[in-house]
């Protein structure tokens, strides 16, 4: 899977991309990198730790922004 190049990749429960080190980040940022377009969806309140949220959007920006560099 993740050799193919991606249009969309949905994200369902995104809050698990916690940490560069967690599994589903490791498994993600392949199809991610492939991706043209990026949709994180979580339905879970990040009231006690926001910064998990916040931590997949700088993830998919960063990723955004290394694709676009070495694509070019």
């Amino acid at each position: 899977m993740s050799s193919i190049y991606w249009q969309v990749v949905i994200v369902d429960e995104s809050h698990y991309m916690k940490s560069r080190k967690s599994a589903t980040t490791k498994f993600l940022v392949p199809m991610l990198q492939r991706a043209q377009r990026k949709i994180l969806l979580t339905g879970t309140p990040a009231l006690n730790r926001p910064e998990e949220v916040i931590y997949s959007v700088v993830f998919v920006s960063y990723i955004d922004s290394v694709a676009r560099n070495t694509c070019s």
